[in-house]
């Protein structure tokens, strides 16, 4: 419904999704998925890519499908994926986890399974030839979290100003930013967080635990995750990073959603009481908590789709998963020093304060992702600024700063509706503190 195959396109053997494109390129044998683009000179063949939304660049050859034996190899692509400019990827390859990445101009990409979400593979450096690197690629994971924040803002919103199929809303109609992307964050990170340093050491014959810096490598090896790409110890770093913020984010939104919709009604005791219940329930501080939304997921299996979760069009389902991940967060965002508190209030309080940061933050990085390409562009091409809307006038950029805006200030509302109940102590969990 609404998709387009344009002039000069070969298309055999394909089933197209709804608002998606194909135009001068070939698509073979494959399955594309909703608001996917292929506008240039391109090969797609033998590609499951169910959930689309993702570009394929001029010149991509995606991908090499013949062994010499059968044409019976294939390549399962995750949601979001960006090929880029004269990419080759060799298969079978897997990045069915990998949503929302970039692989970018030139690269190569051997026969191997990628799962990290967000993430830029690039071509690898020279210098780490001899750290075991190799030929392999790099991968910074989580890299379009940290450092284009606008990447993903302006896709969710391109996402539903193009979005035309009325009789498909099942199948275009989900946020990028979900329990399923999120809880797959949570275990990338996770993997990123095990990594030993000592385990870096083995792999490279170089120095010991008490010296990895920024240029060590990791590699299958250490994280089969990463598939055939190394990974430097600053990429591990920023990987952590950013699917923390992110994980965080969205975790605090839904505190914020929770409390104001109580205190909307203005009972205190009632927003403190449910909220606490939610966060700590009857676990002690610190422990792991499952979110019961979380669904298991046997390797090799796909994703399941967005349709498929619990938490599809159930706004209560994503405030009550966003707790439970805040939950499991407790224990990375309440300083040991803050710990003897006397109430779940004070607490609450932390809570929203550490939001307004991390969301002042976020804008900022959203306004230097795009900022980056105006500076640039002056410096290359002449009268630049002139022909291109700045960053502070971008309207994705003025989009993210006012909604920002909005949330503080309806935050800091909530923090001063809460800073008279400070010193009472309600009948909730807060003893598990």
């Amino acid at each position: 419904e609404c998709s387009d195959i344009g002039p000069k396109s070969v298309v055999a053997d394909t089933v197209i999704g709804p608002d998606s494109h194909v135009s001068c390129g070939e698509v073979h044998c494959s399955l594309i998925g909703p608001n996917t683009n292929s506008h240039h000179q391109s090969l797609v063949i033998s590609a499951l890519w169910p959930m689309g939304r993702g570009n394929v660049g001029y010149g991509s050859n995606i991908g090499s499908n013949h062994t010499g034996r059968l044409p019976d190899q294939e390549c399962t692509v995750g949601e979001g994926i960006f090929w880029g400019l004269g990419c080759i990827i060799k298969y079978p390859v897997d990045l069915s986890r990998s949503y929302y990445s970039i692989v970018a101009a030139g690269v190569q990409l051997p026969p191997s399974t990628v799962s990290m979400p967000f993430s830029l593979i690039m071509n690898g450096s020279n210098k780490y030839t001899d750290a075991n690197a190799g030929d392999r690629n790099e991968i910074v994971p989580g890299w379009l979290l940290q450092s284009s924040p606008y990447t993903i803002l302006r896709s969710e919103e391109k996402f539903k100003k193009r979005r035309k199929a009325k009789r498909h809303d099942f199948y275009c109609d989900w946020r990028i930013i979900r329990p399923s992307i999120v809880d797959a964050c949570i275990e990338a990170r996770e993997a990123l967080r095990k990594i030993s340093a000592l385990g870096v050491a083995q792999l490279t014959g170089q120095g010991t635990s008490s010296n990895v810096n920024s240029h060590h490598v990791y590699t299958k090896r250490n994280l089969i995750e990463l598939g055939e790409n190394y990974m430097t110890e600053r990429g591990r770093k920023v990987g952590i990073e950013a699917y923390t913020t992110m994980i965080q984010r969205y975790a605090f939104r839904g505190l914020f959603d929770k409390m104001y919709k109580i205190l909307d009604g203005g009972d205190v005791n009632q927003a403190v009481r449910e909220v606490s219940i939610l966060l700590l329930g009857h676990k002690t501080f610190g422990q792991t908590i499952t979110s019961p939304s979380e669904i298991t997921v046997p390797p090799k299996s796909w994703p399941i789709m967005p349709w498929q979760e619990e938490s599809y069009n159930n706004i209560e389902s994503v405030v009550n998963h966003q707790m439970h991940v805040l939950s499991r967060e407790l224990e990375h965002l309440i300083e040991p020093k803050d710990l003897p508190l006397t109430t779940n209030v004070k607490v609450i309080t932390i809570l929203l304060k550490k939001m307004i940061s991390l969301e002042q933050s976020y804008v900022v990085k959203v306004r230097k992702s795009k900022l980056r390409d105006d500076t640039r562009g002056s410096q290359i091409i002449p009268n630049y600024k002139e022909a291109h809307v700045h960053a502070m006038n971008d309207p994705v950029v003025k989009m993210a700063e006012a909604s920002t805006n909005e949330l503080v200030t309806k935050c800091k509302e909530l923090i001063s509706s809460l800073d008279s109940y400070e010193g009472i102590t309600l009948n909730t969990p807060q003893s598990k503190l």
